[in-house]
């Protein structure tokens, strides 16, 4: 009987640890901010009750994550975790499908919501754009940019334009992940918003702006990295906001860079909820929505417009608009950098 019990024990345990060696090889350290679509998958043991990391995952959208079928082999009870402070427990076989409201809380405020604290050696083609006050005469972070060129950077037409806009009162600060100090500061010479800007509500917000002097390259000075013209962004997949965005409603800008992942989300239906506000606001097939769908709390907003939207390191997106800031009904928009690539290639040199 006792041996029974023990090949019981054993066949049990069979089933929930490896028989290889369950490690990266080889490897070095890393964080989650490298891998952020990465999740850890564990398990109950059925005798203590206790929970153990088994295996891995990787987010498809709000609601899924993909992994091995091996690691779902019976009626097990499972739990995902996306960082230490956020779990949640569900019932799997095959396929894992994520209570995504349980995992993330959807407050409002005016930030780079729901963010993490990064730096410019992550974001090493994005820079800051600071305005010089009208009635202050002080410098201060207002948009972001991405670094085209060593002569150019692209941003959002509304950043470089207005009744007080000036060329001469913006300038960009690059190599920093502090707002207003730090890095290597450049003055705009000039700037190109592209012409269909002002003529259907935000469409066409992009600009691309030459400095009056060019920008030296560095491990935290460097290019991005371009999306192919025309090349249109499926739904659901995970993208990245960084900036120095105000820290809370009406509040103060974020001292240092944050960074944020949320997801790509359907322009058809991003646009239809658009049409439901008091004053219908228009969605393009030039714009990226993006956050996490009828939950929120993750965001760009004021002080980040300009900034980068990213895929993979990829710039896809440049920070525009929005109702409102990580709004569950409302998703922020970008415009969408392939629908530019040409009009940008033709302006810089």
């Amino acid at each position: 009987m006792a041996l029974f019990t023990f090949l019981i024990i054993a066949l049990l345990a069979g089933t929930v640890v490896p028989k290889r060696v369950t490690r990266i090889v080889g490897g070095s350290e890393t964080t989650i901010d490298s891998y952020p679509s990465l999740v850890a998958v564990e398990r109950r043991n059925l005798w203590n009750g206790v929970w153990w990391q088994s295996c891995a995952g990787a987010i498809l959208n709000p609601r899924y994550v993909l992994s091995a079928a091996q690691c779902f082999f019976g009626p097990i009870s499972l739990t995902v975790v996306f960082d230490s402070n956020t779990n949640m427990a569900v019932l799997a076989l095959l396929t894992v499908a994520l209570l995504a409201g349980a995992a993330y809380s959807a407050p409002q405020a005016s930030r780079i919501v729901g963010g993490t604290e990064t730096s410019i050696e992550k974001f090493p083609a994005m820079v800051a754009v600071e305005f010089l006050g009208v009635w202050t005469g002080v410098w201060g972070q207002s948009c972001a940019a991405n670094i085209v060129t060593a002569r150019f950077v692209l941003s959002a037409a509304h950043c470089f334009d207005g009744i007080f806009y000036n060329p001469s009162y913006r300038r960009i600060r690059a190599g920093s992940s502090y707002r207003n100090t730090g890095g290597i500061v450049s003055y705009v010479d000039v700037e190109f918003n592209h012409p269909s800007y002002g003529l259907n509500g935000y469409d066409g917000d992009i600009s691309v702006v030459r400095l009056l002097t060019p920008l030296e390259y560095s491990p935290v000075i460097q290019q991005a990295a371009l999306v192919t013209h025309g090349f249109k962004m499926p739904d659901n997949l995970p993208v990245v906001h960084a900036g120095w965005g105000a820290i809370s409603q009406g509040g103060p800008l974020s001292p240092v860079l944050l960074e944020t992942t949320i997801f790509t989300i359907n322009n058809e239906l991003c646009a239809a909820r658009y049409q439901t506000l008091p004053r219908p606001q228009v969605v393009t097939e030039n714009m990226i929505c993006a956050g996490i769908p009828d939950i929120g709390g993750k965001d760009a907003c004021q002080g980040d417009s300009g900034g980068p939207l990213y895929y993979t390191n990829i710039l896809i997106g440049v920070v525009s608009w929005g109702h409102g800031c990580a709004n569950e009904t409302f998703p922020g928009i970008s415009t969408a950098v392939s629908s530019y690539t040409n009009w940008i290639a033709a302006n810089v040199y």
